[in-house]
């Protein structure tokens, strides 16, 4: 097959329109308009499709979706568009930075909260180094989970840097979370010992540590000679997950130093950095607020939420961090006043045009940040200057494919699902090989035997290189930055007396996401549906409304038809 560009005069009514011919042979003539598509785009795309015909007259053996749309040079082309810095590693982790931190400047405010009680980086490291040495006496080995259950303030960050120091593997666990979650949290984890500073009871089987009346003095300060190393892992973080339970995604110690030092090279960060610590430790962005500072020698503020701040406090922050809603509430309460310069990082959720014009009104330097927790909390970041907002540029050692379902490139302006590769990769799931074998795949761009991990978002690069968002292939949703499968709720509803079919859908009709559960079946009462969820979920993943319906509407092959469900109707 031959094409050749044909200029068109003709109007047409569609950006692109495609004239096929077999009078003699084939001929394929394509009109454009000229204000929305551009002639090298239109050739591209003919030349596209005269390599796919050539192909299926020279590979009849090969299937379909093995047939590459790019030749050689326009793979390369695009490939390169998500291919971020590329460095070598440290020996160092993000806890020896520390510790090599606290040594350079011991006097220097670690870590405080928003009541201005403070701690030294020297104070820190000993501390935390008692605290390991508890641990160990407890029974902790390499790489044994602990959990960590603290109200939000200076022993919060304490406690992770003791079991870091004692080479455990912290398992955050929120205060408010749910008596029956929490316990399957340690169950699935192994965690067998537990710190804390409330009075929160565990199961019998976990030893629990509370900091608050922990001796100190009785353990020595001194640095414990627990070993690390890149590949060890640092914290495990659950996530909602499909099938009803949370999973467990295990980050390294590798994993965290790649995402630290790519953000202070990609942000631009010189010397000390103050940051405001925002963010449930539940929440895998919390780990750029407390680390990032403690790595430069700069100070980690650690507030309860966003009604204990001011705008004082705010003003002698480097740097701040939160998702859309974290963002709205920041405005609401009118806290931005003195925040000119401030780097303003906001994701977790789509950033939306009228927010970038808000934050812009502050005076914060914004920049857009995206990534999954299964790539280690950002992997691709955007200093916003024009909406739309787009993803931005891939991290350190970090690369990003947009690929079709048999994981072939995307053309530039073709959809496809966001893959990502590199250090940032977690090890997996815990416990779950058969999901880490669904979601982290072969990388058939390398050959050093690494994966990828599948986003589940569909993205796409625009005619200028950029990765704009375009939504999810399933039904993941993110409320309040957390990212929720709302399988995980609809199996909790199914637990209900009474409902015999249940759905969970995202609404934004009312300006913000919101979730809508549906139910029917027999003698349901939605105050007493909403109670059992909030026994069993976060505050977070507790639908905002519940409708009972007589009967739920279904599709041709016997699908709940999430299209048919009537609108929710908001009082």
């Amino acid at each position: 097959a031959r094409f050749s560009l044909v200029e068109n005069r003709e109007e047409t009514n569609y950006p692109l329109t495609v004239f096929v011919e077999t009078a003699q042979g084939l001929t394929v003539n394509f009109a454009y308009q000229g204000w929305r598509l551009s002639a090298k785009l239109v050739a591209q795309l003919a030349t596209n499709l005269a390599r796919l015909l050539e192909a299926l007259q020279s590979q009849v053996d090969k299937p379909l979706g093995h047939i590459q749309l790019l030749d050689a040079q326009a793979q390369a082309s695009v490939q390169q568009l998500g291919v971020g810095q590329q460095q070598v590693l440290p020996q160092q982790d993000a806890l020896a930075l520390f510790e090599q931190q606290a040594k350079h400047t011991p006097a220097a405010i670690a870590v405080r909260n928003e009541h201005n009680a403070q701690i030294s980086y020297a104070e820190l490291d000993e501390r935390a180094n008692q605290l390991a040495h508890g641990l160990l006496a407890a029974g902790l080995t390499a790489e044994m989970p602990v959990a960590v259950s603290m109200t939000r303030g200076i022993e919060m960050i304490l406690a992770i840097l003791a079991v870091s120091k004692a080479g455990g593997v912290y398992v955050p666990i929120a205060v408010e979370l749910p008596d029956e979650r929490r316990d399957y949290i340690c169950q699935h984890s192994g965690a067998k010992l537990a710190l804390t500073n409330t009075a929160m009871a565990f199961a019998d089987e976990v030893t629990c540590l509370n900091v608050a009346e922990l001796s100190f003095d009785t353990y020595p300060q001194s640095k414990p000679s627990a070993v690390r190393h890149h590949d060890q892992l640092v914290y495990t973080l659950y996530t909602s997950g499909s099938t009803g339970l949370p999973k467990g995604v295990a980050i390294s110690h590798g994993n965290l130093l790649n995402f630290l030092l790519g953000m202070q090279q990609q942000l631009g960060l010189k010397g000390a950095q103050n940051a405001l610590a925002l963010t449930s430790l539940s929440f895998d962005i919390s780990g750029l607020e407390i680390y990032l500072p403690l790595i430069s020698g700069g100070t980690v503020t650690v507030a309860q939420n966003a009604t204990t701040l001011t705008p004082e406090l705010l003003a002698e922050q480097d740097l701040l961090q939160a998702t859309p809603a974290g963002w709205r509430s920041l405005l609401e309460l009118d806290l931005l006043t003195a925040v000119q310069g401030k780097f303003a990082l906001c994701g977790g959720e789509a950033l939306p045009a009228e927010l970038v014009d808000d934050l812009a009104a502050t005076g914060v330097t914004l920049w857009n940040m995206y990534g999954p927790t299964e790539t280690t909390i950002w992997s691709s970041c955007y200093p916003v200057t024009q909406t739309p907002v787009h993803l931005g540029e891939a991290t350190l050692n970090t690369q990003l494919y947009v690929l079709d379902n048999q994981l072939n490139l995307c053309p530039q302006r073709v959809a496809g699902e966001l893959y990502i590769a590199g250090a940032g990769l977690a090890r997996g799931y815990l416990s779950r090989p058969e999901l880490s074998a669904e979601r982290f795949v072969a990388n058939p761009f390398a050959d050093d035997g690494s994966r990828l991990y599948r986003t589940g978002d569909l993205v796409r690069w625009n005619h200028q290189g950029e990765l704009e968002y375009l939504g999810r292939t399933d039904h993941q949703v993110k409320i309040r930055g957390y990212r929720i499968e709302l399988g995980d709720i609809e199996a909790q509803l199914y637990r209900c007396v009474g409902v015999s079919e249940a759905v969970v859908v995202d609404d934004d009709s009312t300006g913000s996401t919101q979730l809508v559960g549906y139910v029917s079946g027999e003698q349901l009462d939605t105050e007493t549906i909403g109670a059992a969820l909030s026994e069993r979920l976060p505050d977070y993943m507790v639908p905002a409304l519940i409708v009972v319906l007589d009967t739920m509407p279904h599709n041709s092959n016997g699908k709940i038809d999430r299209k048919a469900l009537p609108k929710p109707q908001w009082q």
